[in-house]
C-alpha cells in the first residue's frame, strides 16, 4: 500500500490560542510528523514560519531539524538565536559572526541543519542553501579554532568578502 509524502505549512500561526496549551495537536504533530506525514519512503515535511523565534513553544523548537534565519534588527531576538543555537555551531561568538555573515545583504539567510544532512552527519550551516559555511575553515566545528580577529564588527570576514546585495 503506497502512501505519498505530505507537507503542512503553518505560516504565522503564533496567534492560534491552542499553540500555548500544553500537549496540543500542533506540538504532538511537531514531534511525530515524520511518521504521520511520511509516505512509504518516510519523510514528510512540516514547516513553521514566524518573524519571532520565541513565538513557538520550546517543545516545537526542540523538534526542528532545519531552521532558516533572515536578517533581523531585533537585538533581543538575535541574542535568543545565539543562545539557542550557538553551542551547536562552534560557540556563541562564532555563531554570532556566522549569523551576521550569512544574513548580510538583501535577501540573504542562514540555513541551520541541526541534525546534519545526507552528506554531513553533524550540525551544518549554509548561506542561502547553496554554500556550506559550517563546518569550514572559516567557521570550524571546534570553537577553539575560531579566531574572531578575522572578522570586523559587522561579522564580515577580513579574508572572504560577504555576498553582494542583489
Amino acid at each position: 500500500d503506497e502512501r505519498p509524502n505530505a507537507c503542512i505549512v503553518l505560516d504565522d500561526c503564533v496567534a492560534l490560542p491552542m499553540l500555548r496549551k500544553p500537549n496540543n495537536a500542533i506540538q504532538r504533530l511537531s514531534s511525530n510528523y515524520r511518521h504521520i506525514l511520511g509516505g512509504c519512503d518516510g519523510g514528510g515535511l512540516l514547516i513553521f514560519s514566524s518573524q519571532k523565534l520565541t513565538s513557538f513553544p520550546p517543545t516545537i523548537r526542540a523538534c526542528c531539524n532545519t531552521v532558516v534565519i533572515g536578517k533581523t534588527g531585533n537585538i533581543a531576538q538575535k541574542e535568543k538565536m545565539i543562545e539557542e543555537f550557538g553551542d551547536c555551531f562552534g560557540g556563541p561568538d562564532q555563531f554570532e559572526v556566522m549569523l551576521n555573515y550569512a544574513t548580510s545583504g538583501k535577501y540573504n539567510f542562514l540555513v541551520l541543519m541541526i541534525d546534519g544532512n545526507k552528506v554531513i552527519s553533524e550540525p551544518c550551516a549554509y548561506h542561502n542553501w547553496d554554500t556550506l559555511i559550517y563546518p569550514t575553515p572559516m567557521f570550524p566545528n571546534n570553537s577553539n579554532q575560531f579566531d574572531s580577529n578575522t572578522m570586523d564588527e559587522e561579522g564580515n570576514s577580513k579574508k572572504v568578502d560577504c555576498p553582494e546585495e542583489n
